[in-house]
């Protein structure tokens, strides 16, 4: 069963920073499959590559808010963005919000994956 998580900042305007998570593997205590993506911080939403290898294989346990893999989570993911700056933010701002968003989607995403797992 697929997780999805989109996770907007301010609404639903496109034009803002983004990220998304998936958690696959919900029957087992390790993060066996994962991709996160980020949009509006790159010409189209991008695979996170550097964020996807620091979650994959990590016990569930170490995935908690404010931990220290879920901060590098987000520094990977700004990593491999490619902002620009325009009307609605700074390239700055962008990379800033993206390290934020990524550690909700995936704090989400494990929300969404462990309801799964008690039905």
């Amino acid at each position: 069963m697929l997780k999805f998580k989109k996770v907007l900042p301010f609404g639903e305007d496109l034009g803002l920073p983004r990220s998304e998570a998936y958690r696959g593997g919900a029957a087992n205590t390790i993060c066996d499959d994962v991709c996160i993506v980020i949009g509006a911080v790159a010409p189209t939403p991008k695979i996170s590559d550097k964020a996807n290898k620091l979650i994959k294989g990590r016990k569930l346990t170490e995935l908690t808010e404010n931990s220290s893999i879920l901060k590098q989570a987000g520094e990977a993911a700004a990593d491999d963005s490619l902002p620009i700056n325009d009307i609605r933010g700074s390239a700055e701002y962008r990379r800033d919000i993206i390290k934020v968003i990524t550690q909700r989607a995936i704090i989400k995403a494990l929300v969404r994956a462990n309801k799964y797992r008690k039905h």
